[in-house]
């Protein structure tokens, strides 16, 4: 026993005797006093057994030597890259407990008898219908997340400005002690909200969601992730966090809001809804209105599509969005979904546009003129329209600078590495003192967190000093210009307002102290710290990229002041820093590039300072260098950063320099650490699988070990007819989400190889018994083989293998299904039972059993169990057969884990089945038998056979169609010549006869072949 726990007990013994010495009851008491004493033992022992554990474990799996060598008859082997510290061991250790408490996800189709009977009666319009509505979907998502983007970024910036108003305000009455008050309380204000949202309704909701929805799209289920609740949760939080002032941006709530309005319109209806309203109200949209994707991977395919689209709408970037989802979010993206995601973010940017017209505040914007304006002109990150200061006279580089490009994306890999380093180590103290499991602690820490900030940012306007406004500054027309103008320009001014004008044409209307802020300034002057720090975050970026020459002649420079940029920097980082992982909705996109841009502005300086005022140099160029270099280092992605960069400040020219930066950028920060979104995804211990062959070190581990060294023997497995009170007692458990059926359960329980008739889905099997599908009573299981099985000899084993399907001895029923099951060359007969039982089509079934939009909680699944008596349980058994996969992925126990680890990831499968080395094999596919053509004979040689009598001797099933290329139909494949194969091809209605050259022919010259081949 512990110290600790002998000490405790010692204690607990002076008190019982202080108890005695009252007149306590000493049986009483010394019944409390060994129950307490048992207590302690037991936990003093279980700690003390974990340490032990961890230690043993810690010297199993670790090893120092290197490389391995073993010498058996003269042969030396070397087992080279083997090198586990005790550490490190520990640390694989707490991430794989971690791991155990995820869930992950099936992407693989259930190949039940069922479905196989549903597809064959499915009418090719149904699935046009469901290809159309795989279009109509994503451009519904479009127009939603246009419509949201709209109204957030409208609600921030009224919020916002009611903030800075309000602030001025005092700052006018030269009360400076109002001001901040007036200021925190604000900042605090909003983030109260904003922290509220996530901490106590829904903690899905917290961060950019990024980290999270990777995980969801690398097939991890994360309950909650992608509900209702959470949705609404971010939308509203992500509003009041940027108002409050706090350090982020809105881009990534935004990818996880798309994902959530991807999945959610995929599944045609809320889960979440139907949980409040306590299964009253089931929002389930019938299927002719879209209700045809309630599947894992099209809801994996929507979410996609979805994040594509918000991160459309947040950057008014279309390519961009697409390029992030494919190198950062989806690990399965297929060309289908990218086609969708094309036109579904080329949609949501132009309806985007369209709403911000309308919301324009140029004098003479109207709902009319929004047809005259012109689009293409405007980015999200300019802070002028490209017709004003063209790009090519504001975005340029020498080939001089390229090396200095080059620094700043090491600075960036350094600043990124840093940034994620001591950002582990804040979200771990986060973690251990501000844990999700007390969600008041995180409500005061994003309230400080806002204090704090909003101290910092007044403190520094406050003690900022006082400068001139530029004259001409961009168009602004102080008093002096006003009365040099001409009376009919003059009237169309409001000295108030700083117009953006270029050669006459009012482009926008920005306030004078939202340009210059005066604070506390005098008439006609400006905050010189005020124009970064009294402004939010994303305006402060496009000054910083706007702000800086050169500009067109009779334009002012305007470049922001070095000791400006310097302050911003260094607070910037800090903050950033600190602020990554608090209990609010917030991103990370516009605060790297914000940081990135003022470390671009300070190189632009240091390079101005070191060449001289004789050259020229494009400020606004270093800026945007930087930011790429600074969200390359912090989230390590290239290509998609490059796209979004040039479509948000209409960079087109800086492509090349980005691309390099941005490089080196990832290059450096990945010498130190992994990006910040990886970063977290491991502190969360999800079991992701990374790309095949994408790091160096797994590929070493996985080519030395095979699918046998990874292979779990006890496999929980189920007979094909088990009782309810079996199933239900493998439900509670075990929690697996997919169990094996076998006619051999025995030998699967004592971990010996077992014939596999197939497997099924933990949700299938709750499904089945909230609908009680395929539940027989014992006593009528004889009534029910007989009715439909009874002339049916013999009856084929599920667990065998065999291609063979049953036979009609006599007539009834059974030759009928005997018939089906012969002309389709696959079991229907369980599935037929199962629809005349229930008195349900097969569509009707398969939709009782999808597992969109509606889940069933663990709540719910006890409530299902319930309804079964005790007599049911045990007099009742669950037909597994109709409804189990008869061809799950299987995998030879040799193979290599490489090839294993591509497999699974690949396809998405949830798990693969070990075989024997040596497996019965009844036939083989190669690429050709997969053409279209190929499979469009197949299929229509299988409708020819309904019109056959069974005793037809052309009822057999050829091996293979005919393919009509010379020198490539096999052997047997229609060999009813004995010279060679002889096949039809059909022109223009007829049928040509022609000879095939048999396989085993050889040509005189190799080139011939091909030219036969080529040319037939």
């Amino acid at each position: 026993m512990s110290e600790a726990g002998e000490s405790g007990m010692r204690h607990r013994g002076s008190d019982a005797e202080r108890s005695l010495s009252l007149g306590a009851s000493s049986a009483d008491l010394g019944t409390t006093l060994r129950k307490q004493q048992s207590m302690v033992a037991v936990v003093s022992n279980w700690e003390s057994a974990e340490a032990r554990m961890q230690e043993e474990l810690a010297d199993r799996y670790a090893t120092n030597e290197e490389p391995t060598q073993a010498r058996e008859s003269g042969f030396e082997t070397r087992l080279r890259g083997v090198k586990n510290s005790k550490e490190e061991v520990k640390n694989a250790m707490k991430r794989l407990t971690k791991a155990t408490k995820f869930e992950t996800i099936d992407y693989n189709e259930v190949g039940s008898d069922i479905r196989k009977a549903w597809n064959y009666e499915r009418p090719p319009q149904d699935y046009r219908n469901a290809e159309l509505w795989k279009w109509i979907i994503p451009a519904m998502c479009a127009v939603v997340l246009a419509f949201l983007s709209w109204v957030v970024s409208l609600s921030i910036h009224k919020l916002t400005e009611l903030k800075f108003d309000s602030t001025e305000y005092f700052f006018e009455k030269e009360s400076y002690f109002s001001a901040y008050l007036t200021y925190v309380c604000f900042c605090c204000g909003y983030a109260f909200p904003a922290g509220f949202l996530v901490s106590m309704i829904s903690p899905l909701a917290a961060g950019s969601g990024i980290p999270e929805l990777k995980v969801f799209l690398n097939g991890v289920r994360l309950p909650g992730l992608l509900g209702l609740k959470t949705f609404a949760a971010k939308m509203v939080g992500i509003v009041f966090t940027i108002s409050s002032g706090i350090i982020a941006g809105k881009e990534g709530p935004f990818v996880h809001g798309g994902g959530i309005v991807g999945g959610g319109l995929g599944a045609m209806g809320s889960d979440w809804i139907s949980r409040v309203t306590h299964g009253r109200i089931n929002v389930r949209l019938p299927r002719w209105f879209g209700g045809y994707h309630r599947n894992n991977t099209d809801h994996r395919d929507f979410t996609a599509i979805g994040t594509a689209i918000g991160v459309a709408v947040a950057f008014s970037a279309p390519i961009g969005g697409i390029l992030f989802t494919v190198e950062e979010g989806a690990s399965f993206y297929t060309r289908s979904a990218f086609w969708r995601a094309f036109l579904s973010t080329v949609v949501a940017v132009l309806v985007l546009e369209t709403f911000h017209l309308l919301t324009d505040e140029k004098p003479e914007s109207s709902f009319l003129g929004i047809f005259g304006e012109k689009l293409g002109n405007m980015h999200d990150f300019s802070l002028l329209a490209d017709n004003v200061i063209l790009p090519s006279s504001r975005f340029f580089y020498r080939l001089w600078e390229l090396p200095v490009f080059m620094l700043m994306g090491c600075a960036g890999g350094v600043m990124g590495g840093t940034f994620v380093a001591t950002n582990i180590k804040i979200t771990t103290l986060r973690h251990k003192y501000v844990p999700v499991t007390i969600p008041h602690r995180r409500l005061l820490e994003v309230i400080f967190m806002a204090f704090v900030t909003g101290t910092l940012w007044f403190t520094v306007n406050c003690n900022s000093p006082c400068v001139d406004i530029p004259t001409d500054m961009y168009g602004y027309f102080n008093e002096s210009s006003l009365d040099a103008m001409p009376d009919h320009l003059a009237a169309l001014i409001d000295p108030d307002v700083a117009y953006i004008k270029f050669e006459g044409e009012i482009l926008s209307a920005v306030p004078v102290r939202t340009m210059y802020p005066r604070l506390n300034c005098e008439p006609h002057q400006y905050s010189k710290y005020g124009q970064l720090f009294f402004t939010d975050l994303a305006t402060a970026l496009k000054r910083m990229i706007g702000l800086g020459k050169p500009f067109p002649a009779g334009l002012n420079p305007g470049n922001i002041p070095v000791d400006v940029v310097t302050t911003f920097f260094v607070l910037m980082f800090i903050m950033m820093t600190w602020t990554y992982g608090i209990g609010c909705a917030s991103g990370l996109f516009v605060p790297s590039l914000a940081l990135g841009a003022s470390m671009g502005l300070l190189f632009a300086w240091l390079v101005q300072t070191l060449v001289g005022d004789s050259v020229v140099i494009a400020f606004p160029t270093y800026a945007v260098i930087g930011a790429g270099a600074s969200l390359g280092g912090a989230t390590r992605m290239t290509v998609s950063i490059t796209i979004l960069i040039t479509e948000t400040t209409g960079a087109g020219q800086l492509v090349i320099p980005l691309m390099i930066t941005i490089f080196l950028s990832k290059l450096v920060g990945d010498f130190f650490n992994e990006s910040i979104y990886d970063v977290h995804i491991h502190l969360r211990g999800a079991p992701i699988l990374e790309e095949a062959h994408l790091l160096p070190h797994q590929k070493m581990i996985t080519d030395k070990l095979q699918a046998s060294d990874m292979m779990a023997c006890q496999i929980v497995a189920l007979p094909l007819r088990p009782t309810v009170a079996d199933v239900i007692k493998v439900l509670v458990t075990y929690n697996h989400s997919t169990y094996a059926v076998t006619t051999e359960p025995e030998l699967a329980d004592r971990g010996e190889p077992f014939k596999l008739a197939g497997v099924i889905r933990k949700s299938q099997m709750v499904r089945l018994l909230k609908h009680r599908l395929g539940v027989i009573r014992k006593d009528k299981m004889a009534e029910y083989d007989e009715r439909y099985f009874g002339n049916l000899s013999p009856r084929n084993d599920p667990a065998s293998g065999s291609c063979s399907v049953r036979t009609p001895t006599t007539g009834g029923q059974s030759p009928r299904i005997a018939k089906m099951e012969q002309a389709m060359g696959t079991h229907l007969a369980p599935a037929v039972c199962v629809a005349t039982e229930a008195g349900l089509t097969y569509q009707e079934i398969m939709q009782k059993l999808e597992e969109y939009p509606i889940k069933i909680s663990k709540k719910e699944m006890e409530a299902i169990f319930a309804t079964y008596g005790d007599d049911e349980k045990e007099n009742c058994i669950l037909n597994l057969e109709p409804f189990m996969d008869r061809d799950p992925p299987v995998v030879c126990r040799t193979e290599t884990l490489s090839r294993t680890y591509h497999q699974l990831r690949t396809m998405g499968y949830h798990h693969m089945f070990v075989m024997d080395t040596r497996p019965t094999v009844v036939g083989m596919i190669t690429r050709k038998d997969l053409l279209e053509d190929t499979t469009k004979l197949k299929l229509a040689e299988k409708a020819n056979r309904f019109k056959m009598d069974l005793d037809d001797a052309n009822f057999a099933l050829t091996d293979l169609p005919f393919l009509p290329i010379e020198g490539m139909a096999k052997p047997s494949s229609f060999s009813y010549g004995k010279d060679g194969l002889v096949g039809g091809v059909v022109i223009d209605g007829s049928v040509e006869m022609q000879e095939v050259h048999s396989e085993g022919e050889d040509f005189d010259d190799p080139a011939e072949r091909g030219d036969r081949l080529l040319n037939p």
